[in-house]
């Protein structure tokens, strides 16, 4: 299973290769983002939630001729960044979220 992970410094950042057919509408060959993580399990874990929602918006992207490059770019530059900000709040609360993967579906259903 990839990581998508990369490290600079002390710091881990994410980073998914957009497949070829697809980086005409995405604007880019690579999405990349900080992370904000030293520690390896955490960034392990955030990068999978990432690729996951990158997953789900490249497929809306392959479905939907409507979606023009800046707005692809835009939503997905701004939902990526709220995870790894969410990520922040959530590990700085007394609240465990048990399932990621449908909190980030429910998020990319509002996009």
């Amino acid at each position: 299973m990839p990581t998508y992970l990369t490290l600079h410094g002390a710091t881990y950042h994410f980073r998914y290769f957009v497949p070829e057919s697809l980086q005409p509408a995405i604007g880019r060959k690579v999405i990349k983002i900080s992370l904000k993580i030293g520690r390896k399990r955490l960034a392990t874990r955030k990068a999978r939630e990432l690729a996951f929602a990158v997953k789900k918006t490249l497929e809306r992207v392959k479905e939907s001729e409507s979606m023009g490059q800046h707005k692809v770019r835009e939503s997905l530059r701004s939902y990526l960044k709220y995870i790894v900000e969410i990520g922040d709040m959530l590990r700085a609360a007394p609240v465990k979220i048990e399932n990621d993967a449908e909190l980030a579906q429910f998020f990319l259903n509002e996009m």
